[in-house]
């Protein structure tokens, strides 16, 4: 990025504005008399004179040192214009990528207590049953029950198993998972035609957005073959606290 250029060369000029030609220029050392030396190049070669005489349109090459000066400049009759004290180098103000310091990022600590709820699921409990389940029509089977404590959260109910249904006639099968008092998940097996065979995995989800709190809930696979024969080998019951 382009910068301002400094000042090619210092001029000088008098009280009506005119170049200071032949103006003399003292440097000494910051709050004292002690001649401290200039230089006319910024490598600090050679040494100007002191007093540097201004030329013909009161200009001099004047280079400073890491050091504190203190500058009077007078006409060529000696005749004291200005006195400017502690006058030391200008900082190099240029700017490049700024590094940040290894270690300066820390890992960000959640607040004490600003997370309330675990968010990672959590299996309450999983029971299997490798069961055979035939029934009647009207018949409900009560093929697997368990009890959660403490039921006060959000839970996923999850069935799994393997299903064989035959239909014999209008009226079709059905699976449910509910408590005492609802239905969580209702699933009708096959169709009403006559003599069908249907074989397939069960899986079955249901969400349980507001259980009943601080109590035994008691959750029930339930089973009705309709008209047909229900058959289901290796039922899992799987309840996940979320």
């Amino acid at each position: 990025m382009a910068q301002l250029a400094p000042f090619l060369r210092q001029r000088f000029f008098d009280a009506n504005g005119e170049p200071l030609v032949g103006g003399k220029l003292y440097s000494y050392e910051a709050g004292t008399s002690t001649p401290l030396n200039t230089f006319t190049d910024q490598g600090e070669g050679t040494a100007n004179d002191n007093p540097i005489i201004l030329d013909s349109s009161g200009e001099a090459d004047v280079w400073i040192s890491e050091r504190s000066y203190k500058f009077v400049l007078a006409d060529a009759n000696d005749n004291i214009l200005m006195t400017v004290d502690d006058i030391s180098d200008i900082a190099d103000l240029s700017i490049g990528t700024a590094k940040i310091a290894d270690g300066a990022v820390t890992t960000v600590k959640i607040a004490d207590g600003a997370v309330t709820r675990d968010k990672k699921a959590a299996v309450t409990f999983s029971s299997n049953s490798n069961s055979f389940i035939t029934s009647d029509s009207g018949v409900d089977y009560t093929a697997l029950s368990t009890s959660l404590q403490s039921n006060d959260r959000p839970l996923l109910l999850i069935l799994e198993g393997d299903l064989v249904y035959t239909n014999g006639g209008s009226t079709v099968g059905r699976i449910k998972v509910k408590d005492f008092v609802q239905d969580h998940m209702s699933f009708q097996v096959g169709t009403s035609t006559a003599s069908e065979v249907l074989k397939m995995p069960l899986y079955l989800t249901a969400f349980v957005s507001s259980p009943f709190p601080d109590i035994s809930v008691t959750y029930n696979v339930v089973l009705n073959s309709g008209d047909g024969l229900l058959s289901i080998f290796n039922l899992k019951l799987t309840v996940v606290e979320l």
